[in-house]
């Protein structure tokens, strides 16, 4: 499960970590940094499927594109890197953006002594290994990792040794393979109009004329709605 996110220098967000619960209720006003903080995800996921693209690429994320590395860099200052780290329950999964290059960083809790990084330059196409001995359970493997996908072999290649490098291996993949599940509705942004009147709904809707013509259409909808949320988040919002 993701438990945690580390973001800094991503557009708005200068340095900011945030905890996470099985249901997380974001609000705060207007350009303070929550569409940054759901994209931020969507970007570190885009090195993950698509590692071989400019710099610039990782940016764009389909349904909008943030612009270039100058544009979404905190304060614009090309000389800082952007840094993205998730933290599950396993470990940590983390990707640096700067102008020179990029680097990569796992964690494993639950194994001793296995924090592999390394640096790279965009476009990446897999070509770096990292390599690391460890020892576990008194007995020593040798890790080999791409930023992306980590193989691990045992010095003394036993069928327990194998069985052993398997699981390792295992809960070290199984760490970015959060981020790679990710996905993300694209919001609306809520409700801008003055006032709105009954239109056509579709058959997933989420646009706001037809969110709001949903609302219209049962008077006892916004009460409900009003409700659940101070019960969701222990908070009173009036709709």
């Amino acid at each position: 499960m993701l438990k945690k996110i580390t973001i800094k220098n991503f557009r708005s967000i200068e340095n900011q970590k945030l905890e996470l619960a099985p249901l997380v209720v974001i609000y705060s006003p207007t350009a303070s940094g929550k569409s940054s903080l759901l994209y931020s995800l969507l970007v570190a996921k885009n090195f993950l499927l698509n590692p071989n693209q400019q710099l610039n690429g990782f940016f764009n994320l389909i349904f909008q594109n943030l612009g270039g590395f100058d544009q979404v860099v905190f304060n614009k200052n090309k000389e800082l890197k952007i840094e993205l780290k998730i933290s599950t329950d396993d470990g940590d999964y983390g990707i640096g953006f700067s102008a020179k290059g990029g680097e990569v960083f796992l964690r494993s809790y639950n194994n001793s002594d296995v924090e592999l990084k390394g640096r790279i330059t965009f476009p990446y196409g897999l070509n770096q290994n990292f390599s690391k001995t460890v020892k576990i359970e008194n007995k020593e493997f040798v890790i080999n990792w791409n930023g992306i996908t980590a193989n691990i072999s045992p010095k003394e290649p036993t069928a327990e040794n194998q069985q052993i490098a398997r699981e390792i291996a295992e809960r070290l993949n199984k760490i970015p393979q959060v981020l790679r599940n990710i996905d993300i509705a694209p919001h609306r942004r809520g409700f801008f109009q003055p006032y709105y009147t009954p239109s056509s709904i579709s058959h997933i809707p989420t646009a706001e004329n037809e969110v709001a013509t949903i609302i219209i259409n049962d008077p006892d909808l916004a009460p409900r709605i009003s409700v659940d949320l101070e019960e969701i988040t222990g908070r009173e919002f009036r709709l």
